[in-house]
């Protein structure tokens, strides 16, 4: 096996999530020659959610000694790779799956903001929690009328107690708007129990203090990201605990974001327990990447980028390849 990277810097319009001040990713491109062929996949980390920076990755890698985050990429390279020599696209135009509409600042966004995104053809919106407790309350009161269904993600910023004095300011008409609450707090069985006798609760990096655990959690939705987790392990459990599925991006490049939905198609095509609608739609993080314009994109929906495999074929032919022995 030989691998190769490409380093690119992410500038996004503002830090992604309550845990983090940095709205600079910084990543890399991987092109991975194997007996399946050239394929193509990310290496994003977020040091701020305890992954090693980028460097530290790559010399992992070349060590053979891959991360969780490198054995992904490895992964999602060796399914682009064999995509490619088969001549066929990861992603399909069916099964049509739409995606979350991606809210990063709620106070930025008024009762008109949300009409649009309806009109648009979401369905959902995934919002991004935690820095404003009492905007928000006010902002979420406010968006009852909305039609959309609101996925609140707080990447586990609350405490438990923080968390219950949100969920009791909130107005029981917001109730039949929420989808689910991502992460509210750290995972604790008795506090979640409780949380969700009124709104559904989805696990995503909570799910880590469960791996071990063949105890069904007291959550709703298993939020499942490719670029860092099992893809097939985590569909497994979700069909043992009877929960819904949720695949999303990392906020990382147009590759990554591509890579995410193939996986989520795949997984509704197999049918078993409900995948709803994907949050692979962060491309829009990046507007000025040349990767995020060719992207095909029609309202919620992602269509194939020209090429085979994950797309981007000339593209990644104009990337600077350095052998993984330079990193």
């Amino acid at each position: 096996m030989k691998i190769f990277f490409s380093p690119y810097q992410l500038k996004l319009a503002q830090s992604p999530n309550a845990r983090s001040e940095n709205a600079m990713r910084l990543g890399a491109l991987l092109k991975v020659e194997s007996g399946s062929g050239t394929g193509y996949a990310d290496l994003c980390p977020f040091p701020e959610l305890g992954d090693a920076y980028l460097r530290p990755e790559l010399k992992a890698l070349k060590e053979g000694r891959p991360s969780v985050l490198g054995r992904q990429s490895l992964w999602l390279a060796d399914r682009d790779a064999r995509a490619r020599a088969e001549g066929r696209n990861l992603v399909r135009r069916e099964p049509a799956l739409r995606n979350n509409f991606l809210i990063e600042d709620p106070k930025s966004f008024g009762p008109q903001h949300l009409e649009n995104v309806r009109e648009m053809g979401f369905h959902t919106a995934k919002v991004k929690m935690g820095r404003d407790l009492a905007h928000e309350i006010e902002w979420l009161n406010a968006s009852v009328l909305s039609g959309l269904r609101l996925r609140l993600d707080f990447n586990s910023s609350l405490t438990a107690a923080q968390f219950a004095a949100f969920q009791k300011a909130v107005s029981p008409a917001v109730d039949a708007s929420i989808d689910y609450v991502e992460d509210p707090c750290a995972y604790a069985p008795e506090s979640w129990a409780e949380f969700r006798r009124r709104w559904p609760l989805a696990l995503d990096r909570e799910m880590d203090a469960l791996a071990a655990s063949a105890e069904k959690p007291q959550a709703d939705v298993l939020i499942i990201k490719p670029a860092r987790q099992d893809v097939d392990l985590l569909g497994e459990r979700a069909r043992e605990w009877n929960l819904k599925v949720t695949v999303t991006s990392m906020m990382d490049h147009p590759v990554g974001g591509l890579h995410a939905f193939a996986c989520a198609q795949e997984l509704r095509e197999r049918g078993g327990n409900p995948v709803g609608d994907a949050g692979c739609l962060t491309l829009r993080l990046d507007p000025a990447n040349d990767f995020s314009k060719a992207v095909r994109v029609e309202g919620p929906f992602i269509l194939p980028t020209a090429g085979r495999g994950i797309g981007f074929d000339e593209l990644l032919e104009r990337q600077n390849w350095l052998p993984l022995d330079k990193a």
